[in-house]
């Protein structure tokens, strides 16, 4: 039984069961976006949504991703093969998941904001192309199901919760604050030689065997100039998301 836990939070397993592009990623890609449209449809519910039922659903989804960092980052603690160059939450999908536990305990309408823009840039690119293909007998894979597919489909339900509007204020603000995170991202990168949110870091083999990637990964400016421009690209489609959604109310 020991054995077989450790096998499975330590992702042991050599089995390929999730590839990328592959049925089962397009079938979570579906039932992701089709929760994400039921939720759109139904979007009256949730803006009239009470405020104890607002507050049970952002404590529930809090709780979630709490319980899963303690199940991912304690197996590493437990089982002796933590490692800060690895294993610290800064990444930026990890890091959302925590402004998002955050959001969950306090309702701050302050951080929401950030929290909603966070989920367009990391998680949902993750959920198209995730970095790595996965087994069902890891528990990796199901971390990554709550930190980017629930986390996405949440935060749809909470823009409607929070009664979101478009504004330039909440959208430069979200970017400035982007900017200060990856700025000291790169600081704590330099300092202990670790590589949180470098490119190279994200990229599938399927995507590292194109002849255009290839030419790009031959120059860390390109690199980090792709990553910039993938960033504001997917900015830009949760502004046109919201004000497209808001229209339609």
């Amino acid at each position: 039984m020991a054995e077989n836990l450790r096998y499975f939070f330590l992702n042991e397993s050599s089995n390929i069961d999730i590839k990328i592009f592959g049925i089962y990623h397009f079938f979570l890609v579906f039932i992701t976006f089709f929760a994400s449209y039921l939720i759109i449809k139904n979007k009256k519910y949730f803006i009239n949504m009470n405020s104890k039922k607002k507050k049970k659903m952002r404590i529930f989804l809090a709780l979630l991703l709490i319980i899963n960092l303690i199940l991912r980052r304690g197996s590493y603690l437990y089982y002796g093969v933590y490692s800060p160059e690895y294993n610290l939450d800064i990444g930026f999908c990890n890091f959302t998941s925590i402004m998002f536990i955050i959001y969950g305990l306090t309702g701050s309408k302050k951080i929401y904001p950030i929290c909603y823009y966070m989920a367009f840039v990391g998680p949902l690119l993750s959920i198209i192309f995730p970095a790595s293909n996965f087994s069902w007998e890891g528990y990796s894979f199901y971390s990554f199901l709550i930190i980017h597919h629930l986390v996405f489909i949440f935060n749809i339900a909470f823009m409607f919760t929070e009664k979101l509007n478009y504004s330039l204020f909440d959208f430069s603000k979200t970017i400035k604050f982007l900017v200060a995170y990856f700025i000291v991202i790169i600081f704590i990168n330099n300092m202990f030689n670790f590589s949180y949110n470098e490119p190279l870091e994200y990229v599938n083999s399927s995507i590292e065997n194109l002849q255009l990637f290839q030419g790009i990964a031959k120059s860390s400016f390109l690199l980090y100039l792709l990553e910039i421009v993938i960033i504001a690209i997917q900015l830009m489609i949760g502004k046109i998301f919201l004000k497209y959604i808001k229209n339609k109310i």
